[in-house]
């Protein structure tokens, strides 16, 4: 009778531990928050990828992608992504850039090492004259670089397949 008590006992604590469990992990997976960036860079490593260079003013991105001094010449595109309810428009005074069929602007020349692009403008939209609170939002700027192929005839080209 001892042994059956200390069991239900033991039982009981048990079911009381576990119950609590469930609060705890929603704690955990609904209140947590992430800030900040990091560059992923996935190449082969033969030479120096390009850099971006990205200023923002005036609810604007203004952004620009310099080739390495080392590197080979690349053909470089750019897309940004940002909440639904701020709506993105990209600039470009200069016809410098070209909106592709995937979403993405590319750039209309190869990019010669140590050589930079002149700025795409990337402009959000309908954002409120006072932020308020939960207003957070970023807008993420991905670029990739590709090294430029050679046809038969010496011109140069982009495979982004």
């Amino acid at each position: 009778m001892k042994k059956m008590n200390l069991l239900l006992a033991a039982l009981a604590v048990c079911l009381v531990l576990t119950a609590a469990i469930g609060s705890a992990w929603a704690y955990f997976t609904t209140y947590a928050v992430a800030k900040g960036g990091h560059v992923v860079e996935l190449s082969d490593h033969r030479t120096p990828p390009p850099n971006i260079e990205e200023r923002f003013a005036a609810w604007v991105k203004y952004v620009r992608i310099t080739n390495n001094e080392d590197g080979e010449t690349v053909f470089v595109r750019v897309r940004a992504f940002g909440p639904e309810k701020y709506p993105l428009t990209y600039l470009d005074e200069n016809n410098n850039w070209t909106l592709g069929s995937d979403g993405w602007y590319y750039y209309n020349d190869p990019l010669p090492p140590g050589q930079r692009t002149p700025e795409l403008q990337i402009k959000i939209n309908d954002v409120p004259e006072k932020a308020e609170y939960g207003d957070d939002f970023n807008v993420t700027v991905v670029y990739e670089s590709i090294a430029a192929q050679t046809t038969e005839n010496g011109d140069l080209y982009a495979d982004w397949r």
